[in-house]
C-alpha cells in the first residue's frame, strides 16, 4: 500500500515537472552547468524537519530529467540551494529558482 502511494506521488510529480518545463520553455535544454534555488514557504511557524522536505526537490529534479531541462541531476551539472524556512500565512508555496 505505501510502495503504491509513493509510485503514484513520484509519478504526478515526474508529470507535474515535465509540464512545468513545457510551459516555461525549459524543456530540451540539456542545461549541464545551472543552480535550482528552492525556497519553502509556510502557513505557519509550526516547526518541521528539513529533511523531510528533501523529497519534493528529488522529484521535481527527475522530472526535470525526464523533460532534457537538465543533462542529469547529479552534483557535476546541477546545484541545489536552499534558503531558510519562510512563512506566508495567505499563500503557503514552494519556489523555484532556475540559474544557468
Amino acid at each position: 500500500m505505501i510502495r503504491m502511494a509513493q509510485s503514484n506521488l513520484k509519478k504526478k510529480y515526474k508529470e507535474f515537472s515535465i509540464w512545468l518545463a513545457e510551459h516555461y520553455k525549459i524543456n530540451d535544454l540539456n542545461l549541464d552547468n545551472s543552480v535550482i534555488t528552492y525556497t519553502f514557504y509556510f502557513k505557519d511557524h509550526r516547526r518541521r524537519d528539513f529533511d523531510n522536505l528533501m523529497l519534493t526537490p528529488k522529484l521535481i529534479n527527475d522530472g526535470f530529467v525526464e523533460a532534457k531541462t537538465f543533462k542529469d541531476d547529479c552534483g557535476e551539472y546541477l546545484k541545489l540551494e536552499f534558503n531558510p524556512f519562510q512563512f506566508d500565512k495567505l499563500n503557503p508555496r514552494v519556489e523555484m529558482l532556475l540559474e544557468w
